[in-house]
């Protein structure tokens, strides 16, 4: 084997690796949605709303909105999932053409909320925008893969997240285990996007991070963690 090809075939899987977690991340999402709204209407609103950010950045926005309202008299689970899931397709044809950017900048996707790359002795946490309400546990899930992809790797030393989450919902933050930088209540550090968008920096130990992440007998806790505020 060439050895210059093996970089290719390593982003080949790392691509492939991604886009599985996407459609599987997806598809629980739409399920999720189906056992939590007993009408179709609000299905379909709850998945418009969730998904506005990338409804933004697809063509035909409008068109696939449409169709996911079509999709509103669908009773069956499997057949709402199925059909959902088609319709959303140009959404996920989206997140790919940014997980190959995300390869190609070492950044690395760990599910369809958290991303994160390694810069030096750091793993830099990268939260999608959007809201966090009913998604704790992914993003909990997220952590929890992390935990097992840095358990080995001794170069690490700090989990650190600079994000606009660490400004909305400080106090969930804290709870999860990070460590604040400027405080709960001050967050002194806090800096603004070219977008508008605030955010600020929080952090946490390797060790404190394994021990509250790697367990699993320990996640069950974390998720119980109430995510209105």
């Amino acid at each position: 084997m060439n050895m210059h090809e093996l970089p290719q075939q390593q982003n080949e899987s790392n691509k492939n690796r991604e886009e599985e977690i996407m459609h599987k991340t997806i598809r629980r999402k739409i399920a999720t949605v189906f056992d939590n709204f007993e009408i179709g209407e609000d299905r379909i609103e709850n998945l418009i709303s969730e998904s506005d950010d990338l409804f933004q950045k697809i063509e035909d926005s409008e068109g696939v909105k449409m169709q996911l309202k079509a999709c509103a008299s669908i009773g069956n689970k499997n057949e709402f999932i199925e059909r959902v899931a088609a319709v959303l397709k140009p959404c996920l044809n989206f997140l790919v053409t940014q997980t190959d950017l995300m390869i190609n900048s070492k950044r690395r996707q760990l599910n369809a909320m958290l991303a994160y790359e390694i810069n030096d002795d750091a793993v830099c946490l990268h939260v999608f925008t959007g809201g966090l309400e009913g998604r704790l546990s992914e993003f909990v899930e997220g952590l929890q893969e992390l935990a097992k992809e840095v358990k080995n790797n001794e170069a690490i030393t700090t989990i650190e997240a600079v994000s606009w989450i660490v400004v909305k919902h400080p106090k969930v933050l804290a709870r999860l285990g990070f460590v604040l930088d400027g405080g709960e209540d001050d967050l002194s550090k806090k800096l603004t996007l070219s977008n508008g968008i605030e955010y600020a920096k929080a952090h946490m130990d390797k060790d404190d991070f394994l021990k509250k992440y790697l367990l699993d007998e320990k996640i069950g806790a974390i998720k119980n963690i109430s995510n209105n505020e």
